[in-house]
């Protein structure tokens, strides 16, 4: 029994299938006190402008989306650098980066604020 079990683990497969949740997931931002007239996000490593355009207020502040889940296939198991703009009027308020990584499944913040106030 014993030799059956320890043959059984070494004949196991390391790239066993990834099993995802169903969740989408996103990165945001609150923001405090002034609302933004205008936001986007650029993806430094190609220069790209992300709108994604979505936000949620809140009565003391409102959290904008930096990045989403469409961008995990991107991001397979590595990170980039993304940079979050933030506009009142015409005017740059916001200039902040993110380290943003995804796994097999879902995008997650390595490093960048959470809460930001004008």
């Amino acid at each position: 029994v014993l030799l059956f079990f320890l043959l059984s683990l070494l004949s196991c497969s390391k790239d066993a299938e990834v099993i995802c949740t169903e969740e989408f997931r996103f990165i945001g931002v609150n923001v405090e006190g002034d609302s933004l007239t205008d936001y986007y996000t650029i993806r430094q490593k190609t220069a790209d402008t992300i709108r994604l355009n979505q936000s949620v207020v809140f009565p003391d502040h409102t959290w904008y989306i930096i990045l989403d889940d469409s961008f995990s296939t991107t991001l397979k198991n590595k990170s980039e650098t993304f940079t979050f703009y933030g506009l009142v009027n015409g005017s740059q308020v916001i200039s902040e980066d993110y380290i943003i990584k995804a796994d097999e499944c879902h995008i997650s913040r390595e490093s960048g604020v959470d809460l930001i106030t004008l």
